[in-house]
């Protein structure tokens, strides 16, 4: 009877106080859909809405770069970032301007080379 209340008692643990699946409570991967991103060519001379398409975005677990710096404004949706990049006077010669989104943990999401209109 011992074992049979013992089985019985894990039974209603389970029941009573079922631990987090882990399939469940894996946090879903963040994509960026990286041939989406608009525009692709920046406009020196004006501000540019970026926007970033993706899937699963967590605002509070991404940082966004333009040439290795940090945009401090964005906007995430979970399938949207945006925000708008305006050319420093001093970085308007520059050909290319580097885009980058990484999660917290520095792992990247993309790396993207944006021409210059």
């Amino acid at each position: 009877t011992d074992i049979a209340m013992s089985k019985l008692k894990d039974i209603f643990e389970v029941i009573i106080k079922p631990e987090k699946d882990p399939i469940l409570a894996h946090d879903p991967v963040m994509k960026i859909h990286q041939k989406n991103i608009k525009p692709d060519k920046i406009d020196v001379l004006h501000p540019n809405e970026i926007t970033i398409p993706g899937v699963n975005l967590d605002a509070s677990n991404l940082i966004v770069k333009m040439n290795s710096q940090v945009v401090p404004d964005f906007v995430v949706t979970p399938s949207l970032i945006k925000f708008t990049y305006t050319v420093a006077d001093a970085d308007r010669a520059k050909t290319e301007f580097n885009l980058v989104v990484t999660d917290k943990s520095n792992k990247e999401l993309v790396n993207l080379k944006l021409g210059v209109l």
